[in-house]
């Protein structure tokens, strides 16, 4: 019996000599010693389906989407030989599936198998940043005793769970293995020498850009891993908004992309997304920002949109490309041709119908800032947005584009009339349009159907003097009302896939105009769309018309038959 128990004994040693081994050539056979527990009941979870490679067939890859092909968490093996791979890697995820754990866990049997080395993670908060040291403790202790032989812990040391100053291992040899919880106000990392950056829930990390300058030098051959689930965009015209959809949108900085969707969960379909009180009880945007079913739908829907989120998501599937781009070339004082181009300022969606009316609504700009310049054309049969001209252009050039566009869609197709040209003025930037489209001094006529806006909150309905739509406190909000209700009424038959971006950025505001762009993002095309709304909803055909029509006024006689004969003839 005790030759029995020497001998299964030394037969343990060597099993548990050659798992060390096996884990300094393979950290993830080390990670799938570990046990994790759920902070929302307590519950214990184990990572040993990490431990063998995946075999083919076990998941599926659209794009940089992850799809499990069964009901398991076998991708979890995918997404961690990812991590340990990858040096760069941006992951856009879905709640409550697990990544962070992983990415835990994969810098846990780091720490353990290259001793001497540093991991810094990141998150908005202190208290989020020792959460996950926490987290990451909890893994490593965890692990089979003889894994940790030799191992002494410095910190934490009076106290069983680490605080801000982390987690620290001394090795038999003296080496040091930190692990550093790091916060959004601590935009450091210079000097540093890591083997892994770990920047949890990035798109929430407002001091994100200056992290990523500091620790992308100091990280060097280490890695960087940064997770997050959506929350608000960037806007690459103006380089402003969300620093976590940069990166994850750019194929520049060497960033590999991962996406996993809500339903990676084993225990996630539709049918749950359906019904889930977690999924259904929040509003439209915040359920495609923390459930995601693709990543178009976690960054478009982020924000408090001005348009209610389900309208919305019913445009996004009637996006129309355009069939063709054009511009308006100068070939003599008072004629242009119609160019196609890759790079045309229009992009036409239907050309013009003889048999139809048109108008256009045109924002103005000042050709240099970081607004853009902005038009719809609009057909005031059918009430589709037929064109859109957009792009930085200066004030004279954007004249001659508007004064052929509005011909070309008018009489030069043989249309009745040349479209009616509203030029937004807010700003003043308008006039610097109109005054070329009327004073004929490039040698082209005055633009023969330029607005003059209608008052239309009073009786007589009058004609304002300057010519041009005036943008203010009274006609914004009618004009962006229109603009909703012809979206939640589904009026409209398609959108541009520019004007869904900036519709998706338009949102309310505590202070100042509102709604409005939300910060770092443009309205142009929006104004531009609710301007060409208005003069449809003026000029357009309208199918449940109900206006009366002005007939003309019968002479009412007030003189005496005498006094008539006394009237010059």
């Amino acid at each position: 019996m005790a030759a029995f128990t020497v001998a299964a004994a030394r037969a343990e040693l060597a099993r548990r000599e050659l798992d060390r081994r096996r884990a300094v050539r393979d950290p993830l056979f080390l990670a799938s010693h570990m046990v994790g527990v759920d902070q929302r009941d307590g519950s214990r979870f184990s990572l040993e389906h990490l431990r063998e490679p995946l075999q083919p067939g076990e998941i599926t890859l659209d794009g940089e989407t992850v799809r499990r092909a069964d009901t398991s968490w076998r991708w979890q093996r995918y997404l961690a030989e990812r991590v340990l791979a990858d040096k760069r890697l941006v992951i856009l995820k879905g709640r409550q599936i697990g990544v962070t754990w992983i990415c835990l866990a994969v810098d846990a049997a780091e720490a353990v198998t290259r001793p001497g080395t540093t991991s810094l993670l990141y998150r908005q908060r202190e208290d989020e940043a020792i959460d996950n040291v926490r987290r990451w403790w909890v893994l490593y202790q965890s692990l089979p005793p003889w894994f940790k032989t030799g191992i002494k812990v410095l910190s934490p040391d009076r106290v069983p769970q680490p605080g801000r100053d982390g987690v620290r291992l001394q090795f038999p040899d003296g080496r040091i293995s930190d692990v550093v919880p790091m916060t959004s106000a601590v935009a450091s990392g210079h000097g540093r020498t890591v083997r892994r950056v770990l920047l949890d829930e990035g798109a929430y990390i407002d001091l994100l850009e200056q992290i990523l300058a500091a620790v992308e030098p100091a990280a060097g051959a280490g890695a960087i891993n940064l997770v997050s689930t959506a929350n608000g965009r960037w806007n690459p015209d103006t380089d402003g908004g969300n620093e976590f959809h940069r990166v994850y949108s750019l194929d520049t900085g060497g960033y590999q992309r991962l996406f996993f969707p809500y339903d990676v969960h084993p225990g996630r379909d539709q049918a749950w997304y359906d019904t889930a009180p977690e999924v259904q009880s929040r509003k439209v945007y915040q359920r495609h920002a923390n459930f995601p079913r693709n990543a178009h739908e976690a960054f478009a829907l982020t924000s408090r949109t001005f348009i209610d989120a389900d309208d919305l998501a019913h445009y996004r599937t009637l996006v129309r490309q355009p069939s063709s781009r054009l511009t308006f070339e100068k070939t003599g004082p008072s004629q242009a041709a119609v160019r196609e181009r890759s790079d045309g300022f229009v992009s036409v969606f239907e050309r013009p119908d003889p048999d139809h009316m048109y108008a256009i609504g045109a924002d103005v700009a000042t050709g240099r800032g970081a607004d853009y310049s902005a038009a719809y054309v609009i057909d005031l049969t059918s009430m589709a947005l037929v064109a859109e001209a957009h792009g930085k252009i200066d004030a004279d050039l954007y004249a001659f584009q508007l004064h052929y566009l509005g011909r070309w869609y008018g009489t030069r197709s043989g249309c009745r009339h040349d479209a009616w040209l509203a030029v937004e003025t807010g700003g003043g930037f308008g006039e610097a349009v109109l005054i070329p489209l009327r004073d004929g001094r490039e040698g082209r006529p005055a633009y023969p159907r330029l607005y003059r806006h209608v008052l239309s909150s009073r009786p007589d309905l009058p004609l304002s003097k300057p010519f041009g739509f005036p943008t203010n406190s009274k006609t914004r909000p009618l004009i962006l009302n229109q603009l909703e209700k012809a979206i939640r009424e589904r009026q409209l038959p398609y959108l541009s896939d520019g004007l869904m971006w900036e519709l998706e950025e338009l949102v309310q505001h505590e202070h100042g105009p509102s709604p409005r762009a939300q910060e770092g993002s443009r309205d142009d095309r929006v104004f531009a769309a609710a301007i060409a709304l208005e003069m449809y909803r003026l000029h357009g055909s309208h199918p449940d018309d109900r206006r009366k029509r002005s007939r003309a006024k019968r002479h009412r006689k007030t003189m005496y038959p005498w006094q008539e004969e006394l009237v010059p003839r």
